[in-house]
This record gives structure tokens, C-alpha cells and sequence, in this order.
């Protein structure tokens, strides 16, 4: 790195960790799976310039991003892929061909910072590096969003890149039973001291759902699963018919009709809650609605965080004149 930072070089570098960390992708760790200090060292050498790196990114990088500066692997991008086949960004290690040193760059973060390079170039802004603090009005921004609950978890210390990752997969397996009970979840998003709580939030397009659904039933083509079907419905006391489509479906009453009441009971599933995670908990998790986290000061304040967009060139992008 001695070698190839110079001086000009080495502004560059504070130039994209400060355009990086403006827009929220600065930092390998957990919470952000962003750009490392390092990594941002190797893409100004690989492009020379922080000018060049985002014109670039803005109009030739999409998933996933191959680097390989040292050319370890003679120019077989097919091989690197095979080589890290879940990785959104890949960049080989010019001291290590066995080590991508953007694995820790998730999908996301990479796609948001090829969006804010586009968005730069266009207007270029001060404010990419220096953003401005957003203003929310909690009554008013929650008008745009749809319904959103907590679950809250009492917990003991703990090390970040233990617990959150502990937290994103309960969150997911969550989110996944919601589904499977009928719900429409939107988005989620993770919250922890790491000291003695952490909260996960959900927003759904609606806390209630109707309490019936139809059920798709085979084709009649497939006697055996037909008569099953049949069987099992009439059974259940279920209305059932073959529809204009020749298939069969029946009307079902769903197990919840609240997501409060489905949470709760998704949260007893023993397979729910990560061993690891349960072995640090103090008390049962809380599931609490919108007045209650409007209430309580701390949740309050994740609420805003969590509705406020973390996107913010999207007003850059539009401002005929962006401050310079």
C-alpha cells in the first residue's frame, strides 16, 4: 500500500471513505456490511481517482462486482465467481488470492452505492459527505407507512457481531411464519444496545387480515390428491368447489386474524428463537403495537429511525439546484 498510495492518491482514499460513509456504507462490521478502510484503499488504486471509481460504479457496475487488481486469476471472472458464489462484490486480495476483500458488502449496500454514485454525478453535492440532518414529523411520516409492531427482547450483555446476527434470523423467521399465517409483511429492521435490549421491528401493509382465505386444491387430473383433498376439507367442515379454472379450492378460517395475536404465538415456537438467543434472555419478549412505542422514549426513538429513509440522495437527485 506504501508503494501505491501516493499523496494525491491517499486524499482520494479520505474522499471516497467520507462519500462512503456519508451515505451509510462505510464499515465492515454486522450492522452495516459495508466498504472497509482497506477496500476503499484498493479501489482508488484499481481506478486511480475517486472521480473515476463512481463514474464507474454509476455506469458499469451491477451484482456482482469483480476485482482482481493483481490479476491472480488471469482475467477468469468465471473462476472468481465459482470461487465466492455468494458474494455481491468481490475483490481478490492482491497479497491473498483466497481472500475476497469485500465480503462483507452486502447486496445492499452495493446496489446503495451505486445508486448514490449515480445521483452524484448528476448533482453533485456537498451533502453526500456532509448530510444534513433529517427532519421527521412522526404523526405526519407515519401516514406514508403501513402498520408497524415491536418485538422487544430483555436480554444480557452481549458482543454485536453475536447477537445480530442472532437478531436478523429471528427476524426473517418471523417474518417468515407472518406469511405463512396470511400476513404481508413489508420490511424489518434490527435494533440493540447489546447491553440489555434489542427490538425488532415489523411494518405490514395491515396489523388484521379477513378471517378466511381460499385454498388451492389439485387439478382433477390427479385423482389420488383429489379425493385426499376432498376428504380433508369436508372433514374440516371447509366449503369447497372446482372453480372456472378445473381446479379445486375451498374457503379456510385462518388461525389469526391479528398480528399481535400471531406473533405471540409464533414466539412460543421453540425453532422460532435462536438457542443461543433464548440462553441470554431475561424475560419473554414483548410484542407491542404503535401507541405503546409512541409511548415509551426509547422505542420512540428507533421508531424514527427506523421510518426515516436512510436514501437520501433521492431529494439530491431532484433539487434543480443542489447546494454545492
Amino acid at each position: 500500500m506504501k508503494k501505491k498510495l501516493d499523496m494525491n492518491k491517499k486524499q482520494e482514499v479520505r474522499l471516497l471513505k467520507k462519500f462512503t460513509k456519508g451515505i451509510g456504507v462505510y464499515g465492515a462490521e454486522i450492522t452495516i456490511k459495508g466498504f472497509s478502510g482497506y477496500l476503499c484503499e484498493l479501489l482508488i488504486i484499481a481506478y486511480g481517482s475517486f472521480t473515476n471509481l463512481i463514474t464507474q460504479a454509476a455506469n458499469k457496475w451491477h451484482p456482482p462486482v469483480v476485482l482482481d487488481i493483481e490479476n491472480h486469476y488471469g482475467g477468469n471472472v468465471k473462476e472468481i465467481i465459482k470461487k465466492f458464489p455468494h458474494s455481491a462484490m468481490i475483490v481478490i486480495d492482491p497479497v491473498d488470492k483466497l481472500r475476497n476483500v469485500a465480503a462483507a458488502v452486502s447486496h445492499r449496500s452495493l446496489v446503495t452505492f451505486i445508486s448514490a454514485c449515480r445521483c452524484f454525478l448528476k448533482h453533485p453535492s456537498i451533502n453526500f459527505f456532509y448530510p444534513k440532518p433529517r427532519k421527521i414529523s412522526l404523526e405526519r411520516d407515519l401516514k406514508r407507512h403501513g402498520s408497524i409492531i415491536a418485538i422487544v427482547f430483555s436480554h444480557e450483555p452481549q458482543i454485536e457481531d453475536i447477537l445480530y446476527p442472532q437478531l436478523e434470523r429471528l427476524a426473517r423467521s418471523i417474518t417468515n411464519k407472518l406469511i405463512e399465517y396470511g400476513f404481508s409483511p413489508i420490511r424489518w429492521s434490527a435494533f440493540s444496545d447489546y447491553k440489555k435490549l434489542s427490538t425488532i421491528f415489523i411494518e405490514l401493509e395491515s396489523e388484521t387480515i379477513p378471517p378466511v382465505h381460499v385454498h388451492m386444491g389439485p387439478q382433477f387430473v390427479t385423482g389420488t390428491h383429489e379425493l385426499s383433498f376432498i376428504r380433508k376439507n369436508l372433514q374440516l367442515n371447509y366449503f369447497l368447489w372446482i372453480d372456472e379454472d378445473g381446479r379445486w379450492k375451498s374457503i379456510r378460517k385462518r388461525k389469526f386474524v391479528k398480528v399481535t395475536d400471531a406473533l405471540k404465538e409464533i414466539l412460543k415456537l421453540e425453532e422460532i428463537i435462536p438457542r443461543s438467543l433464548r440462553k441470554i434472555l431475561i424475560e419473554k419478549p414483548k410484542v407491542i403495537g404503535i401507541d405503546e412505542i409512541k409511548r415509551q422514549e426509547k422505542l420512540r426513538k428507533l421508531l424514527i429511525d427506523f421510518i426515516t429513509p436512510k436514501e437520501f440522495w433521492i431529494e439530491e437527485c431532484i433539487n434543480e439546484n443542489p447546494s454545492e
